[in-house]
């Protein structure tokens, strides 16, 4: 079956029932497989690039995401066989690899995928409840589309032991008024360096003069392990639970300045 994905989430999963090479086409947006000869970007985010798709002539595209995305209704009006899911927790995960495995011929794989995730993410979410000693973190967003963190990323944080403080745009005293433990950066970039973080932390330093920010409390994490309902929530689980253990170990060290 030729498919083409507009979705990381559903990407994400189509690699993990070993079907990337069905796909003939992918969103600039997904994380994999790389483009090639053989898949086409169709989109690059904000737009969607129909006369290409309609010229790959898939046998099903898959969308994620609100029902009335633009995009869904481009592809029904041109009569493309469309495929809409839409995540609403963690649990969209193991269901999403079922649907999708059935749909594609691989149903037994897939409910034995979706098994094996809801088990380590369970077996995850115990370690992070082991100590009762929650930690705060302020988190802020890189990408602007997740200016209200999804449902799965509060599911995530909580898993891992971790408070979560997000940006208020609307409060100028802000920094002024809370105190947290570390700051976890969800960056577009996979493989944000110790020294981009620093700049990070320098930058907040001369914009919330009310604290004082060290870079070895900021931390990164990429966006598609915590905003994108696809099967790497797992890595960022395990990510946040690291987080929130050297927290633990190290002891604040962003506090308000007297």
């Amino acid at each position: 079956m030729k498919v083409i994905s507009l979705a990381t989430d559903l990407t994400e999963i189509l690699g993990e029932l070993d079907l990337l090479s069905s796909l003939a086409g992918i969103s600039s947006t997904c994380t994999l497989p790389v483009p090639s000869e053989t898949i086409s970007v169709v989109s690059n985010g904000d737009h969607l690039f129909l006369d290409q798709i309609l010229s790959l002539k898939p046998e099903l595209i898959l969308i994620s995401g609100n029902r009335n995305n633009p995009w869904t209704q481009l592809c029904l009006e041109a009569g493309l066989p469309v495929l809409h899911l839409q995540p609403k927790s963690i649990l969209s995960v193991p269901e999403h690899l079922i649907h999708i495995g059935r749909l594609m011929g691989v149903e037994a794989l897939a409910v034995e995928k979706a098994k094996s995730w809801i088990n380590e993410f369970k077996a995850l979410q115990y370690q992070g409840a082991r100590d009762v000693n929650r930690v705060t973190g302020y988190i802020e967003f890189g990408s602007e589309s997740y200016q209200q963190p999804p449902v799965w990323a509060h599911q995530l944080l909580d898993a891992a032991g971790i408070t979560p403080l997000f940006p208020s745009e609307n409060e100028e005293d802000f920094f002024s008024r809370i105190h947290f433990d570390a700051a976890i950066f969800v960056s577009e970039n996979p493989s944000t360096s110790a020294s981009e973080l620093k700049t990070i932390a320098d930058r907040r330093n001369k914009e919330t003069g009310g604290y004082k920010w060290h870079e070895e409390s900021c931390y990164a994490l990429p966006e598609n392990q915590i905003t994108v309902c696809g099967p790497h929530l797992l890595d960022g689980l395990r990510a946040l639970i690291r987080i929130r253990a050297g927290i633990e170990a190290r002891g604040p060290v962003i506090n308000q300045l007297d």
